[in-house]
């Protein structure tokens, strides 16, 4: 048994990725790229509604997931100065 705080020994280096994911998922690339005029014409046949819960269902598969962020500020420490700046920091990266 492994005692609190060992270091770790063995395994994947972190950020690694797994080979079985990564072959798989060329695999079901293969497959969609071979069959894509198939996939294609399926698609358009379906009812607009279908059409968007499938693509939904697809998403997971070609996007990244994002992580939940908690971002707790206690906004009595920040001056208004600096509320200011943050909000123009803000208001410049989205123009």
């Amino acid at each position: 048994m492994k005692t609190k705080g060992a270091p770790k020994t063995g395994g994947r280096i972190a950020g690694t990725p797994n080979k079985t994911t990564t072959d798989m998922r060329n695999r079901i690339q293969n497959l969609v790229d071979a069959n894509w005029k198939t996939v294609s014409k399926d698609m358009k046949k379906l009812p607009p509604k279908d059409r968007m819960e499938v693509i939904t269902k697809l998403l997971p598969y070609i996007t990244p997931k994002l992580q939940v962020t908690d971002l707790n500020i206690d906004f009595d420490r920040i001056s208004d100065d600096q509320l200011d700046s943050i909000v123009n920091l803000l208001i410049e990266k989205i123009e």
